[in-house]
């Protein structure tokens, strides 16, 4: 796995229609349950893995926008280093176009594991994850692909 970068988002309760009782939270790397701490990409501050580098470049843009993150849960991504692609792995990279320096963190915990069931679900969005609220330590979940 490489590291990705950093999100701050609002971690929703599992919904009712999901019959999955074992989930609590909805852990989604994608905006479309736990949306990310704001529409950032105004700033242009993110990563080439539209993350960020690190904790503090939330907080600056946070701070920017007078955004609350005491409610956020604080993620940091990891990737698998190859992607499914017109029929063929090949390597996944940050957009060249940003700067990527990822500050890794010393300490995490991982909270889980996703297997996508099919490898042409991987795309840019496919990550794994440390989560925690924000400011405390961090913990996992990763995503990789099929054998």
């Amino acid at each position: 796995m490489v590291p990705a970068g950093y999100m701050a988002k609002r971690v929703v309760a599992r919904p009712d229609w999901l019959l999955a009782e074992r989930v609590s939270s909805i852990y989604s790397v994608s905006g479309c349950m736990s949306h990310d701490f704001a529409d950032y990409v105004e700033f242009w501050q993110h990563n080439g893995y539209w993350l960020f580098d690190s904790p503090d470049i939330i907080i600056d843009v946070a701070r920017i926008k007078n955004i609350d993150v005491a409610e956020t849960v604080l993620f940091f991504y990891e990737v698998y280093e190859l992607q499914f692609d017109s029929g063929q792995w090949t390597r996944f990279e940050p957009e060249p176009s940003f700067g990527t320096n990822i500050s890794v963190p010393d300490g995490r915990r991982r909270d889980g594991h996703r297997q996508p069931t099919n490898p042409l679900t991987l795309d840019s969005r496919s990550a794994g994850s440390y989560a925690t609220p924000f400011a405390k330590t961090i913990s996992t979940l990763s995503i990789s692909p099929m054998s």
